[in-house]
């Protein structure tokens, strides 16, 4: 995880996200995130080799 002031992001080996979240939730067995930014209705999902969830 990487923050700037009260703004959160996922770092990898394979990537990153943008610090843009407010929160989120991990999934062990899958490896995968829900980043969830609190002006949203939707979480974006990423995992362990895609953080940014482009490539999901």
């Amino acid at each position: 995880m990487t923050r700037i002031g009260g703004k959160i992001g996922i770092l990898t080996d394979w990537g990153y996200s943008k610090i843009i979240y407010d929160q989120y939730e991990t999934n062990d067995t899958d490896r995968s995130f829900r980043l969830i930014q609190n002006d949203r209705k939707r979480a974006r999902r990423a995992d362990w080799y895609s953080p940014d969830g482009k490539d999901l």
